[in-house]
């Protein structure tokens, strides 16, 4: 804990300079040292019912080995050898270790033992030969709790309520809104454990009604790649997700200038953050935001005319929950703003959405 509560002193006579022995010796005294020390590992990170500890693959720790939490009260040291010969501790809770690392190990808490939470620097104690308290791990929760190999892809089927206005023209202002439907269809391929590539296709039709009912079809098209940054070093912990690529928003809507409505598309460069963290044993919660940078509005209905400036965001917040070791449930809602400033008898022009999203995503 200090430096000074185990010690261990050895002295041993070389008869040559030679590294190969002495790095033998130093190696044989740390693991005479370590076996002093009573426990395994530390808790240096707590997030509901996972703890991050601070021995991995260093330790001979593997999935499924169970762990024993457990809270310094006291120590007693000898009076003459002036070190802690015996250590009081409480249990405070116990549960089994379902990922590693190198140096670090995630496990999820079974049982507590006690009304206390855990915290950093609580004692972990480790049982290596048992592999789970009650039933044997199975294969499926093996490969759950290892990374990816390809990535993963999120079918959706949607509803959104859309709205497309524009200020000018014979009226001061122009809109239609209405209830579109749809699906939206994402790849993300990792390409390492930090690096991905993505692909996004989505499409939503209906009709929007205002001084004319129009039909409608909202889509959008994204390339992107991006690096995934693990706060934990765990794959399956939170995620932080900083990306950038091509992105087109289509709007094609029956045109009608004396309704101030039209067909336009909106492209550009596309920068985006996403986040998500597990909040409970089987359930993610996440968020993204994405601005378009550089981006351009193409007039597809003839009487728009050229834009001087143009601005978008796209902000999504949802939750996932893991059905099995394949499938995941996914809810979110998503909101896409693309407005148009405009140098012609129409001053500017906006395309709306608010979207829940349903479906699945599918781990490969």
């Amino acid at each position: 804990e200090n430096g000074d509560d185990v010690v261990y002193s050895q002295t041993l006579l070389l008869e040559k300079n030679d590294i190969d022995p002495i790095v033998q010796t130093i190696k044989n005294w740390l693991d005479i040292y370590q076996t002093n020390i009573p426990y395994d590992g530390r808790v240096i990170g707590v997030l509901g019912e996972q703890i991050t500890i601070d021995a991995g693959q260093n330790r001979s720790v593997v999935v499924g080995n169970e762990f024993i939490v457990r809270r310094l009260k006291h120590k007693k040291k000898h009076p003459l050898l002036k070190k802690v010969v015996e250590w009081e501790t409480s249990k405070v809770a116990s549960g089994k270790i379902h990922s590693i690392a190198e140096s670090q190990s995630l496990g999820t808490v079974k049982v507590f033992n006690q009304p206390t939470a855990i915290q950093t620097g609580d004692w972990i104690v480790i049982d290596r030969s048992k592999r789970d308290m009650r039933e044997e791990v199975t294969e499926a929760e093996v490969k759950r709790n290892e990374f990816g190999k390809l990535g993963q892809a999120t079918l959706t089927l949607d509803v959104n309520n859309a709205k497309s206005s524009s200020s000018g023209g014979s009226s001061s202002a122009n809109q239609a809104t209405g209830l579109l439907f749809g699906f939206d269809l994402d790849f993300e391929v990792w390409i390492t454990r930090e690096y991905f590539a993505e692909v996004e296709f989505a499409r939503r039709t209906g009709t929007l009604s205002g001084a004319q009912d129009l039909d409608a079809t909202f889509g959008k098209t994204k390339l992107l790649v991006g690096y995934k940054y693990l706060p934990m070093g765990f794959f399956y912990g939170p995620q932080i997700d900083l990306y950038f690529g091509k992105s087109t928003y289509l709007y094609e809507i029956t045109s009608s200038q004396t309704a101030g409505i039209g067909d336009t598309t909106f492209e550009g460069f596309t920068l985006g953050l996403k986040g998500n963290i597990p909040f409970a044993k089987e359930f993610r919660v996440f968020t993204k935001v994405e601005f378009m940078l550089f981006g351009e509005m193409s007039d597809n209905s003839g009487f728009y005319g050229s834009s001087s400036k143009t601005s978008n965001l796209e902000f999504e917040v949802g939750i996932k929950y893991a059905y099995n070791s394949i499938y995941d449930l996914h809810l979110s809602l998503e909101r896409i703003s693309n407005k148009a400033n405009l140098g012609g008898s129409f001053s500017s022009v906006r395309n709306e959405s608010s979207v829940i999203k349903g479906g699945i995503l599918l781990s490969f």
